[in-house]
């Protein structure tokens, strides 16, 4: 079709003629019936509203694809003259109905009455020509003898192009929105149906050259270009121009959007290669460059301050830059950026390792910069030393660390706008996030982290998108997924620490785990707080992860600690089926564990807690006393806080909570693993609504709970606002009515209140719930673990537990001591390789043995009382698990302190008991048919006490998978007992002991840094022991159904009087 003059996807008109010639028996496919037809084809008339289009003429070399039901059929033309043509081809005998599209090349298939048609992104336009004839897409469909009516099914973009030297225009869109690719297309009405295949971006190219200067039109796809588009251009010289338009925009088909300039356009020079990038770098003259190809860093690369530039990626990367820094200002890609834009960039490949104050992967620090669309992945670790002085960076001080983020350490006045993090980031200081450790008056918006994302902070504040967020800073729209893990205090699925500003349109989804050894932790925040005259707000936010910590543990926040005149808020914000755990308590003996908040103190200000659901699947905490020297009971400390809405709350001034309500019910509510009445005479302070609280609570309209579940003890301003309902009534509309009925009322906050809609199994959520970005795509198998020192971690098992990891020392690599625990052989069977699952518990205790020690000149060692079988009674359980990871024996033998059996004892040399001496045990354990008879079975030696542990277990948990883990320290006699126990009750074993040829050792690597003793896997090692089981052991770990008839009433194993940490 000639397109020398515009054709603004002229309709034709195409008439089946009633003249039929039959073909030659020469050109009859075998067993079908074919004949020619001729189809007339004519133009439609096109609106002319907004611009002026000439006339369009059909050519010779014109093709359509016809479909006749049997097949797709090739029309050529037989004759043409300007805007009439006359088509012939042939179709089947039989056909009764047409569907006819124009090009021939553009159709893929029909069917149901429907086609589908591919819109290209590589588009050529050929000299004395304004479009890509192979773009113009017309679709017509009609019953046989009648008119086939042509529709279009793109816009058009009108592109003016005013110099002669350029080479390719490329079209993106703002959002991804698809604007080519293949689509489904009612041939009726030429209008999309769905999109089969997406593009993004549309290329559009000369058939040779360059573009003569004049006006060119882009087809593009009908749809709703939510945040704009962008055109990029690129000239014969090397240089590279971009326009951008960030508001909405709507392709109709049938119609052009608007005309785009390239006189517009912002122009700057491209970069290929490496040393043209050191060269603008080192001119620092606030140009503006393009990356027209990927660009890797070496050795040669030297960080240096940047000024004013543009770096346009263009969607190329810069990677490789691995390098180990020492200085005391800032470090990444550059060392600092001041007034700078970076766009569509891609940094991938970075290992950096740094002692500035400042690590960043594109930059140490920013000022006043913005950053779109851009992405890290690598690893980043920071060792230096900072202290924060307010709000300022000052002096250096051993006490205080470094800041570090994946993309920028500090960010100041600056925006970040799309971008993505991915990799492992490790600092050892204040401020740790995976887009930027400190954010102070800047703004985020739209950025995630992946899935696989590891963060770990050695000091304090650390998030999955910002450690310490500051001043009037915004994050908005952003999405959470992946580990963060802080050994201090304030950990945040979105941020760290949360001072003023606000926190709006937030996803942290189900593949995320929130994790500190200390307090204040929180799904979206873990310190929360707002200066005096300021104001500090949650709103709309959406939380399923799982999230632990000491104490102040929320599933939105984990502290809200106002004690300024300012106005803190959390509004219309939903923690949906996530675990909270809290692992210990505060000096007063309180776990501080809600769905919305940990612990609530507002001594000065105003906080509002307005139109909130907390959901949680199960909120568990571990019993902790202070220690005694006597049994007598009397001495245990009243404990608690913990509630689905708020664990505790008070202070002087007043808190409101209104329209928010919780499904949770007494069973959902655990102490270590087992039921609260387990504990009633010491675990007091539960509840819905609150743990504990004082007449400052107050409520502003009714809140809602399960009616079987108090509300919690203490004196909130008035009980009238608490409301109990049914499951009935939460599910059926009945509490949703309520809700949105009561949302009017919600304006405590200044920030208007969402209404309601009904969610999972019928209980409601704020309209405004963001989806979980990666549903788990079945339920999530729960996996318990029970060892010595090689499975423990520190905060992952109960507090007061004693540990081996993480490694203290810092003056080791950090790629060979184990100091993450993503870095833990079990960790990395649950996360990393299993489908879909999560720790349940880990009841690890380092130096602990299998078999119960009763020598009492060992009493005096940590563990002498903490033998696997006692350990677990006092716990009443494992959890609930699924799978069971069972790792021992190594202090048996290290203690030599337990028989292996009766007959023998725990030597290297020791030989397994006999075939007839172990099934003598098996018929002793077998016989016994009551829990009680089970838990009198001996667990004196190692064979007996493994037998017996899973004895318990078995019976505890009917269907259960347990894992015997053989260590590579154990002898050969302790190694062929375990085989053959494992072999009796249906257990499956992993050997380490005879392990060979891994890095060219007898035995699998070790690395450890405490001591004499070298039995700790190093990082290797775990990573090892972790794709051993589950090459080994994988399919059967993840076939099979739930561990549903699990008993999970834990009151029957009630050993308060002999509990002992």
């Amino acid at each position: 079709m000639k397109s020398k003059y515009i054709f603004h996807i002229a309709l034709a008109v195409l008439a089946v003629a009633s003249c039929r010639e039959p073909l030659g028996p020469e050109d009859k496919p075998s067993g079908e019936q074919l004949e020619t037809i001729v189809l007339e084809a004519n133009q439609e008339m096109v609106s002319k509203a907004t611009l002026s289009f000439p006339e369009v003429h059909w050519q010779e070399s014109d093709h359509l694809a016809v479909f006749d039901g049997t097949g797709t059929r090739d029309f050529s033309i037989k004759s043409c003259s300007g805007k009439s043509a006359v088509f012939t081809g042939s179709v089947s005998a039989e056909a009764t109905s047409l569907l006819a599209v124009y090009p021939y090349a553009a159709a893929v298939s029909a069917a149901d009455g429907t086609v589908k048609v591919t819109l290209p992104s590589s588009q050529t336009i050929g000299a004395g020509e304004c479009i890509d004839p192979a773009a113009l897409l017309t679709v017509a469909s009609a019953s046989r003898g009648q008119v086939l009516q042509f529709k279009n099914v793109c816009g058009l973009i009108k592109l003016s192009v005013d110099r002669d030297d350029i080479t390719e225009v490329v079209l993106a869109a703002g959002d991804g929105e698809a604007i080519a690719g293949t689509v489904e297309v009612d041939p009726s009405t030429g209008v999309l149906q769905k999109t089969e295949s997406a593009q993004t971006t549309i290329s559009v190219k000369p058939a040779s050259g360059t573009f003569a200067q004049g006006d060119y039109y882009i087809p593009i796809l009908p749809c709703t270009l939510s945040a704009g588009f962008k055109v990029s251009a690129l000239t014969s010289g090397g240089t590279n121009g971009m326009r951008v338009t960030s508001s909405a925009n709507s392709v109709v088909r049938n119609s052009v959007l608007r005309n785009i300039k390239l006189s517009d356009i912002e122009w700057s020079t491209q970069i290929l290669t490496l040393e043209q990038l050191k060269a603008w770098v080192a001119a620092n003259d606030g140009s503006s460059v393009t990356l027209g190809a990927d660009i890797a860093v070496d050795g040669s690369w030297t960080p240096s301050a940047l000024s004013g530039g543009k770096l346009f990626g263009n969607g190329h990367s810069i990677s490789g830059f691995v390098h180990d820094a020492t200085g005391a200002g800032a470090y990444g890609l550059f060392s600092s950026v001041e007034n700078c834009s970076f766009e569509d960039l891609v940094l991938s490949g970075f290992n950096l390792t740094s002692t500035d104050q400042f690590l960043g992967g594109l930059a140490g620090t920013a000022k006043n910069s913005s950053f779109k669309n851009v992405s890290f992945d690598g690893k980043l670790q920071c060792t230096a030393k900072v202290t924060w002085s307010g709000r300022s960076a000052v002096t250096t001080d051993a006490n205080n660390f470094g800041v570090t983020g994946g993309l920028v350490g500090l960010a100041e006045g600056c925006s970040f706008e799309n971008c993505t993090y991915s990799g492992v980031l490790a600092s050892f200081g204040k401020g740790t996030g995976g887009i930027c450790g400190f954010c102070k008056d800047s703004s985020i918006k739209g950025c995630s982290t992946l899935i696989g994302c590891e963060i770990y902070c050695y000091y304090h504040c650390a998030g999955l998108i910002a450690g310490a967020t500051i001043g009037e800073s915004v994050i908005e729209d952003c999405s959470a997924e992946g580990f963060v893990g802080c050994f201090g205090y304030h950990t945040g699925g979105i941020t760290g620490w949360f001072e003023n500003g606000l926190i709006r349109n937030c996803v942290v989804g189900s593949h995320s785990y929130i994790s500190s050894s200390q307090y204040d932790v929180g799904g979206i925040a873990g310190h929360m707080q707002a200066l005096a005259g300021g104001k500090a707000v949650v709103d709309r936010c959406t939380v399923y992860a799982n999230v632990q910590g000491q104490y102040n543990v929320g599933g939105i926040v984990g502290y809200t600690c106002q004690k300024a005149a300012g106005t803190l808020a959390v509004t219309n914000c939903a923690y949906l089926q996530g675990d909270l755990y809290a692992t210990g308590i505060n000096s007063n003996y309180y776990s501080l564990a809600g769905g919305l908040c940990g612990w609530n103190q507002n001594t000065l200000g105003t906080v509002v807690f307005e139109n909130n659901v907390a959901r949680p699947g199960l909120i568990k905490t571990s019993y902790t006393r202070e220690k005694r020297v006597t049994p007598d009971t009397s001495v245990y400390k009243t404990i608690g806080g913990v509630a689905g809405l708020l664990g505790f709350s008070n202070g002087d001034s007043a808190t409101k909570l209104s329209n928010c309500y919780t499904p949770i019910t007494k069973p959902e509510i655990l102490v270590s693993y087992k039921s609260i009445d387990a504990y009633a005479s010491v675990f007091q302070y539960w509840g819905a609504f609150y743990g504990k609280t004082n007449t400052a609570l107050q409520y502003g309209a009714d809140n809602y709970r399960d009616a079987d579940t108090q509300s919690g003890l203490g004196t909130p301003a008035s009980t009238a606002g608490e409301v109990g309902l049914s499951v009935q009534q939460m599910t059926d509309g009945t509490l949703l009515g309520l809700l949105n009925s009561n949302a009017s009322k919600c304006t405590a906050a200044g920030v208007e209140a969402e209404s309601w809609i009904a969610g999972e199994f019928g209980y409601p959520v704020p309209a405004s719930v963001i989806a979980d970005p990666t549903p788990r795509e079945s339920e999530t198998k729960r996996v318990s673990v029970c060892g010595d020192s090689i499975s423990t971690f520190n905060g992952y098992i109960p507090a007061a537990y004693a540990y081996h990891y993480p490694c203290s020392t810092t003056t080791h690599s950090y790629c060979e001591c184990v100091r993450n625990v993503s870095q833990t052989y079990w960790y990395q069977v649950i996360y990393d390789h299993m489908k879909n699952a999560r720790l349940d518990l880990n009841m690890s205790y380092s130096g602990s043995a299998v078999a119960h020690s009763t020598n009492t000149a060992k009493s005096d060692q940590h563990w002498y009382t903490q033998c696997y079988v006692q350990r677990y009674l006092r716990q009443g359980g494992i959890g609930n698990p699924d799978v069971i990871l069972l790792h021992g024996g190594t202090n048996d033998w290290a203690h030599n302190d337990n028989r292996l059996y009766t007959n023998s004892g725990m030597c290297k040399t020791a030989a397994a008991p006999s075939d007839a001496e172990m099934e003598e045990m098996f018929a002793i354990a077998d016989a016994a048919s009551t829990r009680e008879e089970i838990e009198a079975l001996d667990d004196t030696t190692f064979c007996t006490a493994y037998i017996k542990l899973v004895r318990l277990w078995i019976d505890q948990y009917p269907g259960v998978k347990i894992v015997c883990i053989i260590g590579d320290y154990l002898s050969e006699g302790v190694e062929q007992s375990i085989l053959k126990i494992a072999g009796h009750y249906g257990a499956k074993c992993v050997d380490l002991l005879q392990v060979n040829g891994f890095n060219d050792q007898t035995y699998m690597p070790k690395h450890d840094f405490n001591g004499s003793s070298g039995c700790h896997p190093g990082v290797q090692a775990m990573r090892f022991i972790s794709n051993k089981i589950y090459t080994e052991l994988g399919g059967w770990l993840e076939s099979g159904s739930f561990n549903k008839t699990a008993e999970s009433d834990f009151e029957q194993f009630n050993m308060l009087e002999n509990f002992s940490m």
